[in-house]
């Protein structure tokens, strides 16, 4: 049942808003850089340097048509990215994550500098597409933790700086709610200027945070409309959903999400029917059973990509003790990607 409380506000770190004295207004903060993750379709996502070291994973990529994924029978789920300074440049490490985490694929090696932004092309031939890694200088800004507010009050946010100097910032959110936290819709302000919004959630419908739990995640804010970087005063959380369709504060991201999730659900709902209802193995009839997925959700393109990627393995290998054990474990795993939504959305 859906339910709106009042609007609770956070503010954090409150002495740390203004400058201590004088003084430090006129010291003037050094140039930043920042390392960007670059994809085919020209999406980038911008990460802020303030370590030697550092790295991120995301299960948010774009695999090649016909070319297999799977490997040692473990689905391809992350893109993982790590960096060590080496001066002004960065050497980054590029690798694939199969399984839960189960197995990695060092994939490439490379030195990016400043005048040199490099390509990942070494990615093709594992069916995904390649991923350009590059550079950028952040000019010199002053951040302070901004004001966090939350439609709800069972949402603890805080928001601060990754460094004094830098248009990044580390987003914890701790789930004081007796209820799993699914998703959080966010809008980034300087003054009245708009810098970002987005939706903070998981690609099949897992829980963003259990009771109790916290979970964190760094965001950088790019240059604006003007070509100028901002930093931001004021970060709202202002819709927080909760499973079982409840949600407090605005209602429209709450009834994309709830709109989306059954979409996802009549279509698992065929897949599995299709996958039950055979009495003999049939790469054939699996892969229609995932060709129902819309290739524009990204989380059921990648389900679909997968799978199909698993089962041209499993003809090519006519290894049909292999693919009824496929069948039998997507089936499995549809049931809980299906109970998952149930369990967010009724």
């Amino acid at each position: 049942m859906r339910r709106l409380l009042p609007l609770f506000t956070l503010l954090l770190n409150a002495t740390a808003l203004l400058p201590a004295s004088a003084d430090a207004q006129t010291v003037a903060p050094a140039e930043g850089r920042a390392w960007v993750l670059g994809f085919a379709d020209g999406k980038t996502s911008t990460h802020y340097i303030v370590k030697a070291k550092g790295d991120m994973w995301t299960p948010n990529f774009r695999r090649i048509d016909g070319i297999e994924t799977a490997r040692n029978g473990l689905p391809l789920r992350y893109l993982d990215v790590a960096y060590t300074a080496e001066g002004d440049a960065l050497d980054f490490v590029v690798t694939l994550v199969y399984g839960a985490f189960r197995e990695r694929l060092q994939i490439a090696k490379v030195r990016v500098t400043p005048e040199q932004p490099v390509l990942v092309d070494a990615l093709a031939k594992y069916g995904v597409e390649p991923v350009t890694l590059s550079i950028v200088s952040v000019p010199p800004t002053l951040a302070y933790p901004p004001l966090a507010t939350s439609a709800s009050g069972e949402l603890e946010i805080r928001v601060d700086p990754v460094a004094p100097n830098a248009p990044g910032y580390r987003v914890v959110l701790i789930n004081h709610s007796a209820r799993a936290l699914i998703s959080v819709q966010y809008e980034f302000y300087d003054a009245q200027r708009k810098l970002l919004s987005g939706r903070r959630k998981n690609e099949r419908n897992e829980p963003l945070a259990e009771p109790g739990q916290e979970v964190a995640f760094e965001i950088t804010v790019g240059k604006g409309a003007d070509g100028a970087w901002h930093t931001v005063d004021h970060a709202d959380f202002s819709t927080v959903m909760w499973e079982h369709g409840g949600y407090d504060g605005e209602p429209r991201p709450a009834d994309m999400e709830r709109a989306l999730a059954l979409g996802r659900r009549s279509v698992l709902m065929g897949a599995l029917a299709t996958l039950r209802s055979m009495r003999t193995p049939s790469a054939a009839l699996a892969r229609s059973a995932f060709d129902q997925f819309d290739p524009s959700d990204l989380g059921m393109y990648n389900a679909r990509k997968a799978a199909l990627a698993d089962l041209d393995r499993l003809d090519k290998s006519r290894d049909t003790i292999g693919l009824q054990r496929w069948v039998a474990e997507s089936i499995a795993e549809l049931e809980r990607w299906l109970a998952r939504i149930d369990r967010a959305v009724q």
